[in-house]
């Protein structure tokens, strides 16, 4: 009986890591790169990292947006993105050139990327890398591809997909979204 528990066990573990193992034989490593406000790109940010065994960075503003008046915090999102004075960011410690893909994940933000992944993009070359973006949505998704096409430098950008937060079962769309990611 504890055998069979075991193999059952061992079982589950392996198809669970089937696709992080394939892409470590391959020599390959991918890293999510993601900014998120409310939580809705850092749950799918998560769940990439957890399929592809892609090293998770999340982006973070020195100083943090004020969520207490959302009237506020829109007008103040939409003055960055007109006169384009994008975020100071907190330091990443992470050097891209080890990694082959980027996923890069950001809230929809007024048809467009969230700025503070601008203000990344704008400090990022991507030279000879695989970029797969991803986002988050409660209305339209607008500009958003084309955005990061315009602020990716040197990288090859594949359109990804964007999630809303009532999708119904998420892990499993983002799960079965990865998959057919080419890695």
């Amino acid at each position: 009986m504890k055998k069979r528990v075991f193999l059952s066990l061992a079982a589950l573990v392996f198809c669970a890591t089937a696709p992080l193992a394939v892409y470590a034989q391959q020599g390959k490593k991918a890293a999510v790169v993601y900014y998120s406000l409310s939580g809705s790109t850092d749950k799918v940010a998560r769940k990439i990292a957890d399929v592809t065994g892609a090293v998770l960075i999340r982006i973070e503003t020195s100083e943090p947006y004020d969520t207490k008046d959302m009237n506020k915090l829109r007008d103040y999102v939409k003055n960055q993105q007109n006169t384009k004075k994008w975020p100071a960011l907190k330091p990443i410690s992470i050097n891209l050139a080890n990694f082959d893909t980027v996923f890069l994940g950001s809230p929809v933000w007024f048809a467009g990327i969230a700025c503070p992944m601008v203000t990344f993009l704008n400090q990022t070359d991507f030279k000879g890398k695989k970029v797969v973006t991803f986002g988050t949505k409660g209305g339209g998704e607008g500009n958003f591809f084309s955005d990061f096409k315009k602020y990716v430098k040197n990288g090859t950008v594949e359109n990804g997909i964007v999630f809303t937060g009532s999708d119904k079962d998420l892990d499993k769309k983002v799960t079965d979204w990865v998959k057919k990611v080419k890695l």
